[in-house]
């Protein structure tokens, strides 16, 4: 439920960024490009939290837990989107989310 908010808040402002400033938006922020994102959030864990939070438990192993939760989290991004790529390969079907 969180996540479809930050999702939402985030697709609104690419809309923003789309009809005030006429530019391109990165894919995150691409409403157009929601059906992404489960492979998204993958991405910005691998290239975002995941590096700063090992980080962090480097310098405290009392932080782990941290890294642990982005790892978990991944993982639920992953899954969710495994298990859109087998709907949309299934004939006759469509993919619908409600985050």
């Amino acid at each position: 439920k969180i996540a479809g908010m930050v999702a939402e808040e985030f697709w609104h402002q690419g809309d923003l960024e789309k009809a005030e400033l006429a530019a391109p938006v990165v894919p995150m922020m691409d409403r157009e490009l929601r059906h992404e994102l489960p492979r998204l959030q993958v991405g910005f864990c691998d290239g975002v939290c995941l590096p700063v939070y090992r980080a962090l438990a480097c310098l405290s192993p009392a932080l782990q837990p941290m890294e642990e939760a982005v790892m978990f989290n991944r993982e639920k991004w992953a899954e969710l989107g495994e298990n859109n790529r087998e709907a949309e390969e299934e004939p006759g079907t469509r993919v619908t989310r409600n985050l």
